[in-house]
């Protein structure tokens, strides 16, 4: 699955990952959380990034998410998917 990775103090990176539930949760360091970002991007951060004092990385409206974190697509059904090149552009920009 092809990702685009945001870890606290680095500039985002395209990550490949296999897609498992184990992956996802080893890229963000613990239990998912999902935030739709628009009908077919989605962030997915550390669940107790906050609880757990993780370090701030990136303003998200109003809030702020704490610790590294991933955006994919997603599909109809709402599975996880790889990002396109423009889901890979959009993300890799998204924060600018």
């Amino acid at each position: 699955m092809i990702t685009v990775a945001y870890k606290v103090g680095q500039a985002p990176s395209v990550l490949v990952l296999d897609g498992s539930l184990e992956s996802l949760q080893g890229a963000v360091g613990g239990y998912i959380e999902a935030v739709s970002l628009n009908d077919n991007l989605v962030l997915i951060c550390n669940e107790e990034g906050k609880l757990r004092g993780l370090p701030p990385n990136k303003p998200l409206g109003r809030d702020v998410i704490c610790g590294d974190f991933l955006i994919v697509a997603s599909d109809d059904e709402g599975d996880f998917v790889s990002l396109d090149e423009n889901g890979v552009q959009f993300a890799l920009e998204f924060f600018d």
